[in-house]
């Protein structure tokens, strides 16, 4: 879904995001037209990890998105990060989700 962030001018297609039901007022049928409160993305290729951690997150933190996580399948590893005033810090527990263990399985 187009994730739209007017106020920075930013559209981009998450692979997923999540919004608590008292902001649900910002999705739309076929976007989400503010900051979600997380976005996840999946490592598709291993080859692609360095933008995920790179771009797209800086990308993320200047939308102020609170929790980005990426899910790397490769490294059977789930990264979660919190912003926090000098951007993205990477975390165990999710203020989200704080009780949430995700475990990626073999192939």
């Amino acid at each position: 879904m187009l994730v739209c962030v007017h106020e920075k001018a930013v559209a981009v297609i998450p692979d997923i995001v999540f919004v608590k039901r008292a902001r649900s007022g910002i999705i739309q049928k076929t976007r989400i037209c503010g900051v979600p409160d997380l976005v996840v993305e999946i490592v598709s290729h291993p080859s692609h990890r360095d933008k995920l951690l790179g771009k797209k997150k800086e990308t993320y933190a200047r939308c102020t998105v609170p929790e980005f996580w990426v899910a790397d399948p490769f490294e059977k590893t789930v990264r979660k990060y919190v912003l926090n005033e000098g951007g993205y810090q990477e975390t165990e527990k999710s203020r989200l989700f704080p009780d949430l263990q995700v475990q990626l399985p073999d192939r």
